[in-house]
Formats: C-alpha cells, structure tokens, sequence
C-alpha cells in the first residue's frame, strides 16, 4: 500500500512540474517535433551529427525550433540574427547542468561550463586581460618556434602517408598539457554531446555508488575526473614552481598570479581554471579547424594552388610565413575563413541556459532551458551564404564580400570564446606553415569524401594524406624566425 501512495505522489508531482513548465508567461512555446507525454521528444533526438538534423528541424518549423527532453527545455536557433539578438542578452549568460561531464567528469569549474557566478566572472576577468589581441600577438614568436616543430616532424614523416591526426594534435598546444588532457578531451568532447549518457537526463543516477551493477558511467565518470584535475593542477603547480626559482619562462599562468599578486589577491582558483580550461577551450578547436582545411585542400587542389601562389609571392619560398604578413595575404585569410564556415570547430557551439522566463518573436523560452546556437546551420544558410555547399574562398573578398563566420563561429554574448586572439593567432600560423611547406594530396587510387566526427569538437575523420615537400627545406627553417 505504501509503495503504491509513492509512486502516485512521485507522479502527481511529475505531472505538476510538467504543468508548470508548459504555462510560462501566457505564449505559446516555439513549434518543433512532436513528442510523447512526459518523454517529450527523446526518441526524435538526433543520434550523431545533430546539427544536420537541427538545421532541418529549422527549415520545417523556422528560426526557432523548441523540443522538449523529459520536461526539460531545449531551444535551437537557426538562423545568425535569431542567435545573435536572443544569446547576446545578459539573462542567457549561463550553462546549463551537466551532471556527467559538469559534476562527474569535474568540469563545472571550468570557464566553458562554470554558470554566470562569481567564480566564472573572476575567470572571465583574467582571461580577458591575458588573452586580449594585445597580450596574445606577444606570443606568436613562440607559436611560430611550435610551427616549425611540426613542420620539422612532418617533413621526417613524409616518405609515407598519415593515417590518422595523431601527430597534427601532439603538435598543436603545449606538450605539457597534451599528455595530461588528450584522453581526457575525448571522453569530454562525447559527454558533451546531448543523450550520450542516460544520467544527463536522470540527474539522480549521478547518486549510485561506483560499485552498483550497471554503473560504468560512475566509474567512467570518476577516472575522467582525476585526469581533468590532474590537466588542472600540474601544470599550474609547474609554473609556480618555476615562479619560486631562478627562472621562469613567460605563459598566462605567469602573468595571472603575477595579477593576482599585485592585486594582493590569494584566492587563485580562478587563475588555476581558466588556465586549465585554455587547452580543451583553445586548442582543440584549431586542432579540429585544421583537419577541416586538409580535408579541403585534398578536395579543392585549385584553391591549395592558388593559395600556395600566394604564400610563395610573400615568402619567395626562403622562409616561413609568419602573422606580420597577413596583410599581404587576403587569399589565404579568406582561404581560414571558409574553413571556419564550411565546418565550424564546434558545430553546436556551447549551449546557454536562460536564468529568467524570456519572449522572443511572440514564443515563450522558459528559465532554464538550454539553448543551441547552429553554427553549422548558420553557415549553410543560403540566404547569407551563395552556394553554401561549394568550398569557395573567394565570397569573403571585394566589395560584395558575404558576412565573415568571426561573427558566429566563436559564439555569442557574454559565453563567447575567451580564446578567439589565440585561436585566429594559431590557426594562422599553423595552416600558413603547412601551406608554404607542404603539397596536401591523397595516394594515388583513394578517393575522399567528407565526413567528420559527431564530437562536441568536429573534426575530419582521418583518410590517408601525403604531405609532400615542395620547397627547399634547410633554406626554409634557415629564414624563419628561430
């Protein structure tokens, strides 16, 4: 008898909440998918690559498409002047609950998923300063010593064909973080994505000990964790370290607690997790961006020529180009903004949370709903975009120049990336380098065809890829900056 007065007052208030969360404000909620009481539209929930399925979702219902997830709110937006005028509000600044990579995996610390508190505003604050435009264009002498690197590496890998990104990803970012977070980023990046773990939308589960039957998530959970805590405090225990000694070279976690110092501050959590949050936050998506553009320049070898033809007439083929040239090179700027476009890093962007009931176009967005920006989408609107599915560099240059996707790509308001200097930065100098050194072709007989990971961070699925050598190597590395 008791156990039957539970579960009937466990659905009175089920059904309570699912009253409430449908009458907000008197309007009607966006149209979207139908669903089932109470599940909603779980079973209509995209599998992988959802931003494709979103972006039909918005051509069959409109700019704003709602879906609901088990009573829980999900906005998608569509078009760049609905997510640019909803998401650039202060009231949809935070995140929404993560309970397996926030509380599980030990993010919701971090600067990507930290809500709109004191915490993330003090992180936001030092992330600002270190890595304005100003700040950051003081470390492209080392990002282009990391250029040559790579390039140094993929040269002595030449003779054969990658089959994976491996090398491209140890490459890219410092090596102290890489060993630390490459698993790590991984698990993230898949938790990330909505409906991969049953915990996300059963918050309770995330309460059943690590031994109980059928609890792997848990366990998963907790080894991530440790990994992400360890991406966090080694390497910021490092610099300070270094700080106590004789020398300590320069990064943004020196110049941070240098701040925090100066500012008789000894709270630094905050500087521990924004710096802990630059590697997965920054360089995973150029890491990701760059496999998008080897994966173009294998389909469009016009455009590798045409902008090679460029590099070499700056260059004269003698050195590395480096980001003192850009001006000179409105081609090859064009060529990373249709890499942007074409397969934005991250598809999805991050989500927002709305901290209030909010209107917008006549629908009702109820607090606490998460809200989507489709970048993907965005970037194959045809209303901005002519020809959105052609590869063309060329519509980001003369007088009718379509809208760059650095308005979008890094997302919007508030919960826009801290690390867009640095990305553009490394993009720039990653990519030049590669161009300048390397004709990117395929093996004789293979044939490509673009497909790219359903991560949280898209990348190009690997395919066999030569990196053939096409100027005078020593004379190269012996005109570049050392």
């Amino acid at each position: 008898m008791a156990e039957r007065v539970l579960v009937a007052l466990l659905l009175a208030f089920c059904v309570a909440i699912y009253l409430k969360k449908r009458k907000q404000l008197g309007l009607p909620l966006p149209p979207g998918p139908s669903g089932l009481p109470f599940l909603g539209s779980v079973l209509k929930w995209p599998k992988g690559h959802a931003w494709v399925e979103f972006n039909e979702w918005t051509k069959e219902f409109g700019d704003v498409v709602h879906i609901s997830m088990m009573g829980n709110h999900v906005v998608i937006l569509g078009k760049y002047s609905s997510a640019k005028l909803f998401l650039d509000k202060s009231t949809v600044a935070s995140r929404p609950q993560f309970p397996m990579a926030g509380d599980l995996m030990g993010l919701a610390a971090t600067m990507v998923l930290a809500p709109h508190d004191p915490h993330w505003k003090k992180m936001r604050r030092l992330t600002h300063i270190f890595m304005g435009k100003n700040y950051v264009e003081e470390f492209s002498g080392v990002l282009q010593s990391s250029s040559k690197d790579l390039v140094t590496m993929m040269y002595k890998e030449s003779a054969k064909p990658w089959n994976n990104w491996d090398p491209l990803r140890k490459c890219i970012g410092e090596q102290i973080f890489t060993s630390l977070a490459e698993n790590a980023l991984d698990r993230i990046s898949y938790a990330l994505i909505v409906g991969s773990f049953w915990v996300d939308a059963f918050p309770t589960l995330k309460y059943i000990p690590p031994w109980f039957p059928g609890a792997h998530f848990r366990r998963h959970g907790a080894d991530t964790r440790h990994r992400v805590f360890d991406m966090v405090n080694l390497p910021f225990e490092h610099v300070k370290k270094d700080m106590s000694g004789a020398s300590c070279p320069p990064s943004v976690t020196r110049n941070m607690l240098e701040r925090l110092t100066e500012e008789k501050d000894t709270d630094e959590s905050g500087a521990k997790w924004a710096t802990g949050s630059l590697y997965g936050a920054g360089m995973e998506p150029v890491y990701a961006a760059m496999t998008t553009l080897i994966l173009a320049m294998v389909l469009n070898p016009s455009v590798q020529e045409k902008v090679q033809a460029e590099l070499d007439g700056v260059t004269g083929k003698k050195r590395l180009p480096t980001y003192e040239d850009r001006d000179e090179l409105p081609y090859f700027s064009a060529l990373l903004q249709e890499t942007l476009r074409w397969h934005p890093p991250i598809p999805l962007g991050v989500p927002h949370c709305t901290t209030s009931d909010e209107t917008y176009l006549g629908f009702s967005i109820p607090q606490n709903s998460t809200v989507f920006a489709n970048l993907w989408g965005i970037g194959r609107d045809g209303s901005i975009y002519r020809e959105p599915e052609s590869f063309r560099p060329e519509r980001f240059l003369g007088p009718d120049a379509e809208l760059s996707p650095e308005n979008w790509v890094f997302g919007f308001g508030r919960r826009a990336c801290v690390g867009t200097h640095y990305a553009r930065l490394s993009l720039f100098i990653y990519a030049a380098s590669i161009l300048q050194t390397f004709e990117i072709a395929v093996p004789d007989g293979i044939t490509v065809q673009p497909e790219f990971s359903p991560n949280t961070n898209s990348f190009a699925l690997p395919f066999p890829v030569k990196f053939v050598p096409r100027v005078d190597w020593l004379e190269a590395l012996k005109g570049s900056v050392p």
